[in-house]
């Protein structure tokens, strides 16, 4: 799952197209040599990035997902699937509820994810949540005041196998942390200099 505020915001889990006969390969260990190595798992992810902007401001670029192929490098393309229901706190149609399709290129292959907000406090927080290839994945963006001017923005991603293929490919894909990180990080960058930029 992307955490476009997200890469809220989404990383999906490699196909077995995409790793070839590697997953295979690596996958001569037992069923239960796999289910022992529960330590090989993904390890929650978290990111953050100080922002000298107003909290509101920092929430509504971040959350402004319709925009975000504009804002976010990373992102090439959003689809609205469901706007959220009408709510005084909405950002325009983002709110509660608001689910849409997100295309980035991963690894040098396009890669697109379903996402939904399952959480929304504005301006302090939402949540985005998605279920691809087997895999639970949820991201956690909060929003902090640190002093009049600054605020912290952090993101928070989780990824949980809830099938044994699921749990097979993320072990083989855990050297993809890194570059997730780099995408998180990549994203956060993108929403500071947005919302230095209108100071």
């Amino acid at each position: 799952m992307y955490t476009n505020g997200a890469c809220v915001t989404s990383t999906q889990s490699p196909s077995v197209e995409q790793l070839g006969d590697t997953a295979f390969l690596r996958q001569s260990a037992s069923i239960d040599e796999i289910n022992d190595r529960e330590d090989d798992d993904m390890k929650p992810i978290i990111v953050s990035e100080t922002i000298n902007a107003p909290i509101e401001r920092v929430f509504q670029i971040a959350s402004n997902i319709p925009d975000a192929a504009e804002n976010i490098e990373g992102i090439t393309a959003i689809e609205t699937l469901k706007e959220a229901p009408p709510a005084p706190d909405n950002n325009g149609v983002v709110g509660m509820g608001y689910t849409w399709r997100e295309t980035r290129i991963m690894l040098g292959k396009k890669a697109t994810e379903d996402m939904s907000i399952t959480q929304w406090t504005p301006p302090n927080a939402y949540c985005v949540e998605a279920r691809s290839h087997g895999t639970h994945y949820l991201t956690d963006i909060t929003f902090d005041q640190t002093d009049e001017h600054t605020i912290r923005i952090t993101m928070s991603f989780n990824a949980t196998p809830e099938s044994f293929m699921a749990k097979v490919m993320m072990k083989v894909f855990a050297a993809m942390t890194k570059h997730l990180v780099k995408c998180l990080q990549a994203d956060l960058a993108d929403i500071k200099v947005k919302a230095e930029s209108m100071n």
